[in-house]
C-alpha cells in the first residue's frame, strides 16, 4: 500500500511539474514544436533550430562599395573586402583616405551584425574627424552591407550608407 502511494505520489508531482514548465518554455524558439503547433516552423523549415542557426555572413572575397555625398567632407567613398571569414580590407577614398585591415565577427543572434574590432589607424581616422563607424550590418537578402556613421556632434544626424556588392567579386 505504501509503495502504490509513493509512486501515485511520485506521477503527481511529476505532472504538477511539467505543467508549470510548461509555459516557461514559449520564449524558446523551438517550443512551438513542443507543443504540437506548427512542427515546421517557419517559411516551412523542418527544423527551426538548425534553420535559425544559419548566421548570414559575406562571401569570402567579395567586395561592398558605396559612394555618398557628406557634408564638409564632400563626395566619400566606402569600401569593404572580404579577405577571410574573419578578416576584412576596410577601404575610404575621398576626404578621408584609408586602406587597413580589419577583424571581424558575424554576431551570435543572426542579425547580420558584423563586430568589427578596427586597426589603431582607422581608430585615428575617425576620430581625427570626430566620427564613428556606428554599425556594420550584412543583409543577405539583397547582398550588400549597410553602414551606420555617426559623426562626432549630436546636431547631424547619422548617415546611413548602402554598399552594394562590386560587380566581377567573387
Amino acid at each position: 500500500m505504501a509503495h502504490s502511494f509513493c509512486s501515485t505520489a511520485v506521477v503527481l508531482a511529476l505532472h504538477v511539474s511539467a505543467t508549470e514548465a510548461a509555459p516557461s518554455l514559449n520564449f524558446l524558439p523551438w517550443s512551438n514544436f513542443l507543443a504540437d503547433k506548427d512542427w515546421r516552423g517557419r517559411g516551412g523549415a523542418l527544423w527551426p533550430l538548425l534553420q535559425m542557426q544559419q548566421h548570414p555572413a559575406p562571401a569570402v572575397g567579395a567586395t561592398y562599395v558605396g559612394t555618398m555625398s557628406m557634408p564638409i567632407l564632400g563626395k566619400q567613398t566606402f569600401m569593404i573586402r572580404v579577405l577571410t571569414r574573419s578578416h576584412a580590407q576596410i577601404t575610404l577614398v575621398g576626404a578621408l583616405n584609408l586602406d587597413e585591415p580589419a577583424k571581424y565577427a558575424m554576431s551570435a543572434d543572426g542579425s547580420g551584425v558584423l563586430e568589427i574590432e578596427f586597426s589603431p589607424p582607422t581608430l585615428a581616422l575617425l576620430w581625427r574627424y570626430r566620427t564613428r563607424i556606428r554599425s556594420v550590418k550584412y543583409s543577405r537578402s539583397d547582398d550588400s552591407c549597410r553602414l551606420v556613421i555617426q559623426p562626432g556632434w549630436s546636431w547631424i544626424p547619422a548617415f546611413h550608407v548602402r554598399l552594394s556588392r562590386e560587380q566581377g567579386a567573387k
